[in-house]
């Protein structure tokens, strides 16, 4: 045991001896932590690019998506049954609200480190093609965030697609969460902008598709009023007017500005006031189709209206139309206005026509697409902002202010994101970003102080980012719209039949979700748990080693103590048979002799 007390203090004293003079500040590491990041996330722009470009280049690529973990993984409770409960991490979390228990809040949450899970808005052919195409991004997410050092990172495609690691289970598979409306991909695409949507409401607008009880424009009122306005940000505005055979109207008098209500969230307030403006009785609806004259007038009317804007502003127009109006020949459009014409087709044809002319992008959606993802259908004019917004920032990285992530992990997250885009073409493929939970990381790096971290991002942030109100956007317009041609769509039989795991619906056990307080069932303990109690055991265990080292000495302290007062009492008296040394001893009352010599006489004796 004494020797056991000896290598631990030999370990402590070694450590302290080998510490380096100057050790890296709070901050410092918190900067270092942060360029890791944001290497980390340029490393997934370019895997995204590859893999696109793989796909649009040969369908074949595909075939491999099946390769590594059988499938790619909804987050939903039905697949529970997939997931080994070894593979998953209890982490206390601010709320999990996908595990409610009857005294609260629940505060831990169960996260899959062994695979990324993916998210969809929609089920389709491209929705899988894209979740299959970025399978890959897995094994580079992998090494951005681990139970230790806990992050999550994501991919947010343009489709609507969302891959994320480490995976956690949630109540639905698919249409709960949108990545194109959540804050840090609006902001990775986000120039001031002031939109006027303009709709026709002619006759082949208004008359009922195929027999169905709906028609375009009921499409188009419940689109622009619902998901649309989701993708704004604070201080955009946005006007509705309507064109026919008539004329043209303005459905709201002024500019509607997002975020002008006090107290209530931007996507909410937005919606319910342009539902309000949107589906107002009188749209000015029109027996007759209306002409190019009626187009031209109505898109210079759209255009004098945004001539009044503030010149930071970017001034779009986006045309909602059918039937015979294609690019209007007459219009005075100036370097501050860029015109989207939508031509919605009940037929198959999803191919631009004449694409963009001066200023002008013109392409034919086909309705369905349209309603079932409008977002992707508009990915041409989401396209030019992402690009505008590229060329403000200087193509650096996005740093969100604080907020409270979707997976209830900290009410103080930060995000640090940035737009991915095709390797030709300019088209935005979608955003890469990665959580930093405050209180996660703090913990995690051994931040003592709690305005680190915040520190570290504002000074990131004010690096990278170009002043918000230092540009004037009529200088800036000339970037070019984006012409998409149409995504190669291969066929189902080439992607592997195992691309998304098939869902369980017999097994749907919400309880993956829970675990440590919130839990039912009896966990294993939480790998942090566990190390904090190997810690305190080796802690423990060196202490005691050093206490039994220090009690044997006091021991055989004693012995040597007694052991001279045995001498000194059967000691004979000098000249009584034992030879003379030349010392005497000491007078009564005077000290002892010292250890040394004590322990030579005790040898003398043996």
């Amino acid at each position: 045991m004494p020797d056991h007390g000896r290598l631990v203090a030999l370990f402590f004293i070694f450590s302290l001896i080998s510490c380096p003079v100057h050790a890296l500040t709070e901050l410092e590491r918190a900067k270092s932590m942060l360029l890791q990041k944001e290497t980390d996330l340029s490393i997934l722009v370019s895997q995204v690019q590859k893999n696109h470009d793989a796909v649009q280049q040969n369908c074949d690529s595909l075939k491999n998506c099946g390769e590594g973990p059988a499938c790619s993984r909804l987050s939903c409770f039905s697949y529970s049954g997939t997931s080994r409960l070894d593979d998953y991490k209890c982490h206390h979390v601010y709320n999990n609200s996908f595990c409610p228990v009857g005294g609260g809040p629940c505060q831990y949450r169960n996260f899959d480190f062994s695979q990324s899970f993916c998210r969809r808005v929609v089920d389709d052919p491209g929705s899988r093609q894209s979740i299959c195409a970025q399978k890959k991004l897995h094994n580079y997410m992998t090494k951005m965030s681990n139970d230790t050092h806990f992050f999550q990172a994501y991919y947010g495609a343009i489709d609507g697609s969302f891959r994320y690691f480490p995976g956690a289970d949630e109540v639905s598979c698919e249409q709960i969460y949108d990545p194109r409306i959540r804050p840090w991909f609006r902001e990775s695409i986000h120039a001031k902008k002031s939109v006027v949507v303009l709709i026709n409401t002619g006759s082949t607008m208004t008359d009922n598709i195929n027999a169905q009880n709906f028609t375009l424009l009921d499409k188009v009122k419940e689109k622009l009023s619902s998901t649309f306005p989701r993708t704004l940000s604070g201080k955009d505005k946005i006007t509705f007017m309507t064109f026919n055979y008539s004329g043209s109207y303005r459905l709201n008098p002024d500019p509607y500005v997002v975020g002008s209500d006090a107290n209530t969230p931007n996507g909410d307030s937005t919606v319910e006031k342009l539902k309000n403006i949107v589906y107002t009785p009188d749209l000015g609806i029109s027996l007759t189709d209306p002409t190019e004259v009626n187009a031209t007038n109505s898109i210079n009317g759209a255009i004098d209206l945004l001539s009044k804007d503030d010149p930071q502003y970017f001034k779009v127009i986006l045309m909602f139309t059918t039937g015979s109006v294609r690019i209007p020949p007459n219009i005075t459009l100036d370097s501050s206005v860029r015109l989207f014409i939508y031509n919605l087709d009940t037929g198959s044809n999803q191919s631009p026509n004449e694409c963009s002319v001066d200023r002008v992008h013109f392409e034919d959606l086909n309705y369905v697409a349209f309603d079932k993802n409008i977002l992707f259908a508009l990915r041409a004019y989401f396209s030019w902002f992402g690009n505008i917004h590229r060329l403000i920032m200087n193509s650096s990285k996005d740093y969100s202010e604080q907020y409270s992530d979707y997976s209830g992990v900290d009410v103080n997250t930060f995000t640090l994101s940035v737009p991915v885009f095709a390797l030709t073409g300019n088209q935005l493929l979608g955003v890469v970003g990665v959580d930093i939970f405050k209180t996660e990381t703090a913990n995690d790096y051994g931040f003592r102080d709690p305005t680190t971290l915040t520190a570290a991002v504002t000074g990131r942030y004010n690096q990278s980012t170009s002043t918000s109100d230092g540009y004037d956007a009529s200088t800036m317009i000339n970037v070019p719209s984006v012409c998409y041609t149409p995504y190669t769509i291969c066929a189902d039989s080439i992607i592997d039949e195992n691309n998304i795991c098939l869902p369980n619906p017999e097994n749907h056990d919400m309880k993956v979700s829970c675990c440590g307080a919130c839990s039912p069932k009896k966990n294993s303990l939480p790998i942090r748990l566990i190390a904090g109690l190997t810690a305190g055991g080796v802690i423990t265990i060196a202490f005691l080693a050093c206490l039994c080292c220090f009690c044997q000495r006091q021991i055989e302290e004693k012995k040597r103590n007694k052991a001279i007062r045995d001498i000194r009492i059967f000691e004979p008296p000098a000249g009584a048979g034992a030879r003379s040394t030349g010392t005497e001893d000491p007078p009564t009352g005077t000290a002892p002799h010292s250890r040394r010599h004590a322990a030579a006489a005790i040898t003398s004796e043996t």
